[in-house]
């Protein structure tokens, strides 16, 4: 759980980024706990080796915009030319099967969190917190970084619809929060047994002009 900088533009890269970052986390986690075993981490692996074949993909066409020969990618990846040319000419491979639609109620329960949090009540989120987050929280809960929300932005005011996506059968929920202060994007991380993983705030990019708001 943490409250963090400006958000980024929701292109290509930045979900790219997301990816790469959250799937590493999770193996990190994975490899620093006691036990290794399970679904969870391999499904974090796998989401972390197909996202840094996009990442590898992703440089090698910006190498190639920016005039660097087949020879000079081959040599740097340990590779021929032939093989450099083969290999980054098609898409990557995909590693894992197509992303999971989100669960319908473990988006509803990230929305509940977040309306929990928006008031600073930290009890649902205490009871579903993951072993993990509850090591992060300490004795004292979530009650004391809930506290620290709204003199950053403000009381919250509305909330825009919620986007969900999975990514290594972790269910991401997030949305963009009206607040007195500053907008805020909150994302809610659950796991397939709906255990809370992480409950994030970052500041929002200023919306675009004309866009329709929530009331």
């Amino acid at each position: 759980m943490s409250i963090e900088g400006p958000g980024r533009p929701a292109d290509a890269d930045a979900q790219l980024l997301e990816e790469l970052r959250f799937s590493a986390s999770l193996c990190t986690s994975a490899l620093e706990s006691a036990g290794t075993a399970g679904e969870e981490p391999l499904a974090a692996a796998a989401h972390l080796v197909a996202s840094a074949d996009r990442t590898l993909h992703r440089f090698v066409a910006a190498a190639r915009d920016q005039g660097t020969s087949w020879a000079q990618i081959g040599s740097v990846l340990g590779i021929t030319r032939q093989a450099a040319q083969k290999r980054f000419s098609a898409p990557p491979q995909r590693v894992l099967a197509e992303a999971a639609t989100p669960d319908p109620a473990l988006v509803a329960r990230a929305v509940e969190v977040m309306e929990h949090a928006a008031t600073g009540d930290a009890a649902l989120l205490d009871a579903i917190a993951s072993p993990r987050m509850r090591a992060a929280l300490g004795e004292d809960g979530a009650a004391p970084v809930l506290a620290g929300v709204e003199p950053i932005f403000g009381a919250c005011l509305s909330r825009e619809a919620p986007e969900a996506r999975v990514i290594a059968q972790v269910t991401l929920v997030s949305a963009r929060e009206h607040r007195e202060r500053a907008d805020a994007i909150v994302r809610v991380s659950l796991t397939a047994e709906g255990r809370l993983l992480g409950l994030h705030y970052d500041v929002a990019e200023p919306s675009t002009p004309g866009s329709l708001q929530s009331p």
